[in-house]
């Protein structure tokens, strides 16, 4: 037993005079119970990502819900109103819901190109009206012909997206004052089927 000790700490000395630590890394799910890694990779990634976070001893993978609900209320929700009219105009219609797709970059991926995605919407336009809105950085031009917008202010981003590492992040907002924000997804049409 007291061999093992020595070889033990013989070779923790090694590695730390070599700079050497071992990192153990550590899977939670969103409530911050420990899960396995097999369970992590199981996550749907339309509902989920991973939140990853370093120190010297450990890397810990946290399971992140995707999906955000917010209640805004009565003034709270005519300030954002209009605000969305001030960015796209007599396009907002406030009755409707509202799919936003927020870009930090000038990356479009060809959304605005999307037939099929736009032709969904055109066919639920009674009931559903869609924006891609880039930050105030992000290099786009607004053309509102093909729906694209641009938040010189970055209200949007400032109000639900500061804890989003992401470039691409979307807003699905209900006449009701009901708002439901997701980090990612860089699948247009995946971010309109999960709000829905």
């Amino acid at each position: 037993m007291k061999s093992l000790y020595l070889i033990l700490l013989f070779v923790s000395s090694l590695q730390i005079a070599n700079g050497q630590t071992y990192i153990k890394t550590i899977y939670h799910n969103e409530y911050g119970e420990e899960i396995t890694s097999e369970e992590s990779a199981e996550a749907n990634p339309y509902q989920y990502y991973l939140k990853v976070v370093e120190t010297e001893t450990y890397i810990i993978k946290t399971l992140q819900s995707r999906k955000h609900e917010v209640q805004f209320d009565s003034i709270q929700f005519v300030q954002l109103k209009l605000f969305l009219k001030k960015i796209t105009g007599e396009d907002f219609d406030e009755r409707k819901n509202t799919m936003i797709h927020l870009y930090r970059t000038d990356d479009l991926k060809n959304d605005d190109q999307n037939k099929a995605y736009w032709n969904w919407v055109h066919e639920h336009s009674e009931s559903l009206q869609s924006f891609l809105v880039g930050t105030k950085n992000s290099g786009i031009t607004a053309k509102p012909k093909k729906h694209v917008y641009l938040d010189e202010y970055d209200m949007l981003d400032k109000l639900f997206f500061k804890g989003s590492d992401y470039d691409l992040n979307h807003l699905y907002i209900q006449p009701n004052g009901t708002i439901f924000f997701f980090y990612g997804m860089d699948d247009i049409s995946a971010a309109l089927d999960s709000s829905l």
